[in-house]
């Protein structure tokens, strides 16, 4: 019922006594109780709807997950091996393409750079004495003094790959975990059919006009401005070529400039690089020699600087002296050590290797096991210090 206000003052009426304020802390109480009811009703009594708490009406989330495994066919995502056999999978199979993580298709680049250099004869621009003395004059005559320079390119890089982190863009694994956390986020699992990403690519281009930066006439015609304009066609000669090489070594190939030294690169091509500067490479490999050996074998790291032997028999090692090792150049090597299907055999090695805490390691004896050990020379190859690297490797089982 509705509250009663009552205005009290000394000889009012009714009167201050002690029925009246009996009244009043028993209404008190009751106001107390009807609160503490109210506060305890865990019956909704306000009536408040999913909608004025921005929840989903109840059924509406299971019946989406339903609609999703039967779409999709999760059934089966719920074992363990399943996950770790998707986890594992490096064939791609989410069928990503290079479009969805901002590649070129394969053989994009290659087509582009074989359709330049076929046109305009560049076939010859593997010397870096030609690169640097090309540069030279370009910067010269047009002030480029500040774009062409290795420490400038590797600093952009650097700073571009610090700022963004493309670091871990370039394995499949980094690729689909990106992907799944995505995904996983911002519930795109409904993107993933070839329709909707159609549809986004011609909504995008459609609305920025994108389709005139993927023809090769484009990439024809900026080549062929750029070199209009500065005059590239004469960088290309076989005496320029031959001037190099003549400047750069002599008759038996060696460098003619104590600082630097002509390497061979993996397309065939060759550079001078300097020997007292830093080298930054993203990524290179190693020759591996693998052989199976007894008796006696010796460790040269000359023909490979990692060595993957399998004794077959007990065997004595030597060590060879590397070529590139002096007093003020370091050679190391891995050895990869291999027990054959019979195993229980011995080595022995050269009184030269210093070992840790003095004393010989106690290798790995069982059938097919393998031990990992790494040497290097500081003093021209005349004693080595020797490492284990792992005994007994294998997947944990």
């Amino acid at each position: 019922m509705a509250y009663t206000k009552t205005i009290w003052s000394n000889n009012s009426t009714p009167p201050i006594n002690d029925i009246n304020l009996n009244k009043i802390e028993t209404g008190i109480e009751e106001a107390h109780n009807n609160v503490d009811t109210h506060i305890n009703d865990a019956t909704n009594p306000h009536s408040v709807t999913n909608e004025q708490i921005g929840a989903e009406a109840i059924g509406v989330a299971q019946t989406l997950v339903t609609t999703h495994e039967t779409t999709y066919n999760h059934d089966n995502f719920v074992e363990q091996t399943d996950l770790d056999s998707h986890t594992t999978n490096m064939s791609n199979p989410h069928s990503v393409t290079a479009l969805q993580v901002g590649a070129e298709p394969v053989g994009t680049t290659s087509t582009a750079i074989t359709t330049h250099e076929t046109t305009y004869n560049h076939d010859n621009f593997v010397e870096q004495f030609d690169i640097d003395t090309s540069i030279t004059t370009h910067t010269t005559t047009y002030n480029h003094d500040n774009f062409v320079t290795q420490t400038n390119i590797d600093t952009t890089v650097t700073t571009h790959e610090t700022t963004y982190d493309h670091l871990s863009f370039v394995d499949q694994t980094d690729i689909e975990t990106r992907v799944t956390t995505h995904e996983t986020t911002y519930n795109h699992s409904t993107f993933v059919n070839q329709t909707d990403i159609d549809s986004s690519i011609n909504t995008h281009t459609t609305t920025y006009d994108h389709t005139a930066f993927v023809e090769q006439t484009d990439i024809d015609t900026s080549i062929t401005t750029h070199e209009t304009t500065y005059d590239h066609n004469t960088f290309v000669t076989q005496s320029d070529i031959d001037t190099s090489i003549a400047t750069k070594e002599d008759s038996l190939g060696n460098p003619t400039n104590d600082g630097e030294v002509l390497t061979s690169l993996a397309d065939g091509t060759r550079s001078w690089i300097d020997r007292t500067d830093n080298l930054n490479l993203k990524k290179y490999s190693e020759t591996i020699l693998k052989e199976n050996i007894t008796t006696t074998y010796q460790l040269n790291p000359d023909n490979g600087s990692v060595i993957e032997v399998t004794l077959t028999g007990n065997t004595t090692f030597t060590l060879a002296t590397p070529t590139l090792a002096s007093t003020t150049k370091s050679v190391g090597f891995t050895l990869i050590l291999k027990q054959d299907a019979t195993g229980s055999r011995v080595t022995t090695w050269p009184t030269t290797i210093k070992w840790p805490s003095k004393t010989l390691p106690s290798l790995s004896t069982s059938a097919s096991s393998i031990d990992v050990l790494t040497f290097i020379t500081t003093d021209g190859g005349s004693t080595w210090f020797g490492f284990i690297s792992g005994l007994d490797m294998g997947v944990i089982s």
